[in-house]
């Protein structure tokens, strides 16, 4: 079979895996000048799939875990892959079969065919995927997802599109699970699929490019199996103030402790601060909600412009918060609190700033309450700024004023 014209390569599967037994001339031409037979079984055993459009990888792999759990099955499929050691794509048409060998070994005997010039012919069509849907689903116009097993994690299909939003760690074979296609050994200690089903719907850090992933779970049943459909999108309107564009209470409760502990790792000492801007509801009165909701806009930029690089949340009416860094915070509110006392208006506007440490893991909304009771502590004594300082943040802390 070695010396056949015809491409086509016999496999078996060792542990789940297919493993190349041999592969034809006709085979090994559709490689690049120069490369050899050996080259041609290294990549079919180490990467079968890299040279296949990666709208079909997913089919196609599915397709092959398919036909090599059914005995009597046959495997046909028609798909785009480089050849010939061009970058242009040319359609391939794959059919496989069961046969055993003398020692009785199960072996899938698969001839390939290169269809290009024939479907060209014939307008460029290109043969229907098994399910009108499954090929729409698998285009770059689809948002990102992912459809897996709900007890295994192994992946049943992922678009085409995930790898504009998360790019895998590795190259997607069949029967690989979410943990093996998107993190590393590393990042599987930080992240646990688990948790994310869990919760149903959270924001995830993309732990390379550092952006925010928010995914949302859904139960289906995919081909008779319980599974997982996960959807993962960059942006999402509810986790964000429509009016200065700043995060939100949900955000800041979801996220907030991703910079906590960036600001610890960079060896610093998180704090939460609270902002509550004094004259707000009689400003309103005075000018109109138009003229408020500009003076708000102004107030989150200055806030951003002073803490460019830490998380900033508007929490509702005149309420912000910042996450950030202990250090030199004071010279950064003093110039926020000008900002605000400097505003030409008939109403005298001042402002609370309540400060809490955050000195345990999973307590920023715990900070945001302590560091809001720091704020009213000053309407109480006549204060403009507050520091809860005790390990926990509790009622029974010290305050001190610095303004």
């Amino acid at each position: 079979m070695e010396k056949s014209g015809v491409p086509l390569a016999v496999y078996r599967h060792v542990d789940g895996k297919a493993r190349t037994v041999l592969v034809s001339d006709g085979l090994v031409r559709w490689l690049a000048p120069g490369r050899t037979r050996e080259d041609l079984v290294r990549i079919l055993d180490e990467d079968m799939y890299r040279d296949v459009h990666h709208e079909d990888v997913v089919y196609v792999a599915t397709k092959a875990k398919d036909f090599s759990k059914i005995e009597d099955g046959c495997y046909d499929v028609v798909y785009r892959q480089k050849l010939y050691g061009n970058n242009d794509y040319r359609t391939v048409h794959a059919v496989g079969y069961h046969r055993y060998l003398e020692d009785g070994t199960k072996c899938a005997v698969v001839v390939y065919d290169d269809v290009s010039a024939a479907l060209e012919s014939n307008g460029g069509s290109r043969s229907d995927f098994e399910e009108g849907v499954v090929e729409f689903l698998n285009t770059d116009k689809v948002d990102p997802f992912v459809i897996f097993n709900a007890d295994t994690h192994e992946i049943y299909m992922v678009s085409a599109s995930v790898e504009q939003v998360w790019k895998p760690v590795r190259t997607f074979d069949s029967g690989i699970k979410v943990e093996e296609y998107f993190f590393t050994p590393e990042e599987r200690d930080r992240i646990s699929v688990d948790d994310i089903i869990e919760r149903g719907e959270t924001i995830v850090r993309n732990p390379r490019t550092g952006k925010d992933l928010i995914v949302s779970v859904s139960q289906i049943s995919w081909r008779g199996r319980n599974s997982v459909f996960l959807r993962i999108c960059e942006h999402a309107d509810r986790y964000f103030d429509p009016l200065t564009g700043l995060p939100n209470m949900e955000y800041g409760r979801l996220c907030g402790e991703n910079y906590v502990e960036d600001i610890r790792n960079a060896g610093g000492s998180p704090v939460l601060i609270f902002f509550d801007i004094v004259g707000m509801k009689l400003y309103n009165s005075a000018n109109g909600f138009n003229q408020g909701n500009e003076f708000l806009i102004d107030f989150a930029s200055c806030i951003k412009k002073q803490f460019p690089d830490n998380l900033i949340c508007r929490f509702s009416n005149d309420h912000f918060a910042v996450v950030a860094d202990s250090s030199g915070i004071e010279d950064r509110l003093n110039i926020i609190r000008k900002s605000v006392k400097g505003t030409v208006s008939k109403i005298s506007m001042d402002l609370y700033v309540g400060i809490c440490n955050i000195e345990e893991y999973g307590v920023f909304l715990d900070a945001s309450e302590k560091a809001k009771l720091a704020c009213n502590i000053q309407k109480k004594r006549a204060t403009t700024l507050s520091a809860i300082t005790t390990r926990n943040c509790t009622k029974t802390s010290s305050c001190r004023t610095t303004w």
